[in-house]
């Protein structure tokens, strides 16, 4: 068995009658185990079922009888300081335990807790190479996408260029929506959801979620400028998408405003020019 945490499961049994024993899970004061993990040391009893010398519970007990159990031996699985599990030995007969059992079982428990820790620590690198290799993959496509907007916004494609490309990389319909009074009108079926979406991010939330539709709010300097909307479920690489699309279309949207005003302020001398120096 093994000790995860505040609790001991028995994991695998060899030569039992019955399959009542797999799964059971005890405290740590409990039974045979609370001494032997406990005290991270051999004990063991000459008959189970009737030892007072611990704390007996009613469903170990219950597949205890059900083995027959009485004599018990156990020993811990110890991995430096540590103590990982037990291992125990098992007679349907009362019985002592001799120092010679006791030191062979103890061997075999070493053994068997570098096997346990070699799997365990296996099963940890891969783990972490796996998540290793998606957080790779994540960061490789994010520098994908961040590439594709860039160069959007290089060429001066503008808002409804870079609101297609979003649309393109995630295969799922995209708006921009400037104004909850101007909703777009492929979304005109679900204004109610966009607008709860609009009003959410306007309030300051950086995502919304609504009936079908995943929002971003799109601002600069803290200046609220809009909602990048998806049409479809909740999905973490479309988020993830929306994520960095929306600075873009801020950039984009800055620029665009940037032009109208240099645009104006261009009239407005001349018209100054005009009427300062009217043509003779």
């Amino acid at each position: 068995g093994s000790v995860y945490g505040d609790a001991f499961v028995i994991e695998v049994t060899s030569g039992a009658l019955t399959p009542n024993l797999v799964g059971i899970r005890l405290a740590q004061n409990e039974g045979l185990v609370g001494v032997v993990v406990g005290n991270a040391a051999p004990s063991w009893t000459p008959d189970y079922q009737s030892e007072p010398a611990f704390r007996h519970i009613t469903g170990a007990d219950s597949a205890a009888r059900s083995e027959n159990m009485r004599g018990l031996l156990g020993v811990p699985l110890r991995v430096g300081d540590r103590v990982i599990g037990a291992l125990f030995a098992c007679k349907r007969q009362e019985r002592e335990f001799a120092d010679s059992e006791i030191a062979l079982l103890s061997s075999l428990a070493a053994h068997a807790a570098i096997a346990i820790e070699n799997v365990r620590t296996i099963e940890r690198l891969e783990t972490v190479n796996t998540q290793l290799s998606k957080r790779t993959a994540d960061l490789e496509q994010t520098l994908r996408w961040d590439r594709t907007l860039t160069e959007v916004v290089l060429r001066g494609g503008g808002v409804q260029r870079l609101v297609g490309e979003v649309a393109s990389l995630s295969a799922r319909p995209a708006y921009f929506v400037a104004d909850a009074n101007a909703i777009p009108t492929p979304l005109q079926n679900s204004v109610s959801t966009v607008e709860d979406v609009f009003t959410r991010c306007r309030d300051g939330a950086e995502t919304a979620v609504g009936d079908g539709l995943l929002g971003h709010r799109v601002a600069a300097a803290q200046q609220f400028l809009g909602v990048l909307i998806s049409v479809g479920d909740e999905d973490a690489e479309t988020g993830l998408l929306l994520d960095r699309a929306a600075p873009a279309i801020a950039l984009s949207l800055a620029e665009e405003r940037a032009a109208a005003e240099s645009a104006r302020r261009a009239q407005d001398a001349f018209l100054v020019d005009l009427l300062s120096h009217p043509a003779t």
